[in-house]
């Protein structure tokens, strides 16, 4: 098969640091959502075809990571992120969308 799947979410994130004695601190959290999933095929073995559709459904993730300070502000992070949906339906066909994520990021405390 030979296509594109994209996804586009809006989700709203809980998270609940862990305050320890030390200066890193992990993080655990989830969130609720929806998220756009679109499906291009172009070929299937060899065969062109022309299929595109999309379905919005229910997101959902959990997240679970660590804090590190680099200034009163500023800190550095780093993470896992598992991202799922509820089952899009494409035409008569019903598909699973699953994803494992490792982040890194800056953030900005205010």
């Amino acid at each position: 098969v030979d296509g594109d799947v994209s996804t586009l979410s809006g989700m709203a994130n809980v998270l609940y640091d862990f305050e320890l004695d030390g200066k890193i601190t992990p993080y655990i959290g989830g969130g609720l959502g929806v998220a756009s999933i679109n499906v291009e095929i172009d070929s299937v073995a060899g065969v062109t075809t022309a299929f595109d559709d999309s379905d919005t459904v229910i997101a959902y993730q959990g997240l679970v990571g660590l804090r590190y300070p680099l200034t009163d502000q500023i800190s550095i992070r780093g993470g896992y992120r598992l991202f799922a949906t509820g089952d899009p339906e494409f035409g008569t066909t019903e598909g699973e969308f699953l994803s494992h994520n490792i982040e890194v990021g800056l953030s900005y405390n205010f």
